[in-house]
C-alpha cells in the first residue's frame, strides 16, 4: 500500500490553514457560543471614550467630533514626529494653543470656527 504525499503549502498558507481549522474545531466544540469577536467599531468608541475621560473632557462624547479633534493631534505628530506634542495638543480636552498651533502647522485654520465650537461642546465649556 503507497501513501500518496500532498504537496506542500507555502509557509504563510500553512499557517493561516491551521488557524482556520482551529477556530473551526473550536466554534464545533463550543457549538458556535462563546467566540464572539469584538466588533472594531465597538473598540474604538471604547477607546474614545476612555481617552475622552483621560483628557478631563467634562462636555458631550460625540465620537465623530471626538475623533475630528483627536485627528488634528495626530496629523500634527505625523508631522513633527514629537510624542510630547501629541499629548500637549490633545491636553485640557485640546482647549490649549498647541491644538490651534496644529491647526495652523495643517494649514486648517479655515476650520478654526468649526474646532472652537467642537472644543467647547466637548470640554464642556461655554
Amino acid at each position: 500500500m503507497s501513501l500518496t504525499r500532498l504537496p506542500q503549502l507555502p509557509a504563510g498558507r500553512a499557517a493561516l490553514l491551521g488557524c482556520t481549522l482551529v477556530y473551526l474545531l473550536a466554534l464545533c466544540a463550543t457549538g458556535g457560543h462563546g467566540l464572539t469577536v469584538p466588533d472594531a467599531g465597538e473598540w474604538r468608541q471604547a477607546q474614545s471614550k476612555r481617552s475622552f475621560a483621560e483628557l478631563r473632557c467634562r462636555g458631550v462624547f460625540d465620537i465623530v467630533v471626538f475623533r475630528e479633534l483627536n485627528g488634528v493631534c495626530q496629523e500634527c505628530f505625523t508631522i513633527y514626529k514629537e510624542p510630547e506634542l501629541y499629548g500637549l495638543c490633545r491636553s485640557e480636552c485640546f482647549s490649549t494653543q498647541y491644538f490651534q498651533g496644529c491647526l495652523q502647522a495643517l494649514l486648517r485654520t479655515e476650520e478654526a470656527e468649526k474646532f472652537e465650537s467642537y472644543i467647547r461642546r466637548t470640554s464642556g465649556r461655554k
